[in-house]
């Protein structure tokens, strides 16, 4: 019997001692008690057990991080006055710069904010802290640490925006010859980087005559890249520097290599109005292309409708034949109408199928305008209508709905709101305005 209790005495004691193992301890169920608190109570609970919990150096980080929340600069300095984290190491130093660094800033003096945080990042490098620096700096007007402190960093692990600004500080401080040096380490390095420096080399390089440079790079960037984005960003370059015969000379060695480039180098050329290149371009690329495939045919519809040019559509559509996808060939067909009017239509009547016509109703509706018949006339502006339309093609509907003038199907056409809701109020005002040689209605 006497065992047996000494064996559960022995036993409540070891339960015991698990228990207050298990107990967690002051300073630790403080901390967890304030990370459920507002700023406001977990300062005022802090202040409560001030002289009864020695604070540890996480209660001290707590301390002044609640202190600057509230405003309390000096409160904040206090926390962290002689305090010095247990775990070695420079990360945790760094946070006590990094906490001194906010105390000062707020205090107002934002250059021994900068001399902390300078401390903190040499202690513990890190980008988003470079940053904040980068900025306090540029605040401050010390050009020369700003310098130092972005030159200090591998060019690849920059930000462009960072790039773009060192390039900017080394011309500042007479140290132009380091900003080819950089962007030519900048421009082989990743993305986002290389893409925003490639363009200010190019830059740079015909700024000091060596345009016979400038091809061949860009070039290798399209090369190693696998894709035109490098192309994309050298033309504009090229083209607004005036050197177009590079710009011409890059862009026809690119097709050469690969026709598809035509998708996106096209359209640039276009859009700057540089026709006779881009026609010359598009005519290699169609004879480089004898199947047309749907991006093709949207390549060339976005040519066609930003130059007005129908001289490639037309070849590209005299080879296609009878066979092409109504909807490519509606959309074709509508740039003739665009351009060129009605009349326009009659050497391509034979590609005039039901399904072309349910494709492109507006070009339905002026092929049957030609033929003499206003009932398909009205049936398909009625289609059309149904339709979201472009400026470009209300003012075709409209003009086309003007020659049902005194139909069924005019009258119709007004009471009809469509898809367009302003569409029959237009009609009905240019049907109210007076036309040369009838009277008003």
């Amino acid at each position: 019997m006497r065992d047996r209790i000494l064996m559960l005495g022995g036993g409540g004691l070891m339960a015991l001692f698990a228990v207050l193992a298990l107990r967690p301890a002051e300073t630790v169920r403080l901390e967890g008690e304030l990370g459920s608190m507002t700023p406001e109570a977990a300062m005022a609970r802090l202040e409560a057990m001030a002289g009864r919990v020695e604070l540890t150096d996480n209660l001290r980080l707590v301390q002044a991080d609640l202190a600057l929340r509230a405003g309390h600069p000096a409160a904040a300095e206090r926390a962290l006055a002689g305090d010095r984290p247990q775990e070695a190491g420079a990360g945790a130093e760094a946070v006590l710069a990094d906490r001194r660094a906010e105390i000062a800033r707020m205090a107002g003096d934002l250059e021994a904010a900068v001399r902390h945080l300078q401390r903190a990042q040499e202690l513990k490098p890190d980008a988003g802290r470079r940053h904040r620096l980068g900025y306090w700096l540029r605040l401050l007007g010390d050009e020369p640490a700003e310098l130092e402190l972005l030159a200090g960093v591998p060019t690849v692990q920059l930000q462009p925006w960072e790039a773009g600004r060192l390039a900017q500080l080394l011309v500042r401080a007479g140290r132009v010859e380091e900003v080819e040096w950089l962007l030519r380490a900048a421009a082989e390095g990743p993305d986002p980087l290389a893409g925003a420096m490639r363009p200010r080399l190019l830059d740079v390089l015909l700024e000091t005559g060596r345009r016979d440079e400038v091809v061949p790079l860009a070039l290798a960037w399209y090369a190693a890249a696998g894709n035109t984005d490098p192309l994309e960003a050298a033309l504009p370059v090229l083209i607004n520097r005036g050197a177009l015969a590079e710009a011409y000379a890059l862009a026809r060695s690119a097709l050469e290599r690969e026709p598809a480039a035509a998708h996106r180098l096209l359209p640039l050329f276009a859009r700057g109005g540089h026709r006779a290149m881009t026609f010359d371009l598009q005519a290699r690329w169609i004879a480089e292309t004898p199947e047309m495939d749907a991006r093709g045919w949207r390549t060339l519809l976005t040519v066609t409708e930003i130059t007005g040019d129908l001289r490639g559509l037309r070849g590209a559509l005299e080879r296609s034949g009878p066979g092409l996808e109504p909807e490519i060939a509606g959309r074709a067909l509508l740039q003739f109408l665009r351009f060129q009017g009605p009349s326009a239509l009659l050497p391509w009547q034979d590609r005039m199928t039901p399904d072309l016509v349910r494709a492109e109703p507006l070009v339905g509706a002026a092929f049957m305008g030609l033929q003499g018949r206003p009932e398909e006339v009205h049936r398909l502006l009625a289609l059309a209508a149904a339709r979201p339309l472009s400026e470009w093609d209300r003012t075709l509907w409209l003009s086309l709905a003007g020659s049902l003038r005194g139909t069924a199907g005019h009258a119709d056409l007004i009471a009809r709101p469509g898809a367009n809701p302003d569409l029959p109020a237009a009609l009905l005002s240019a049907w109210r305005s007076p036309v040369s040689g009838l009277p008003g209605p």
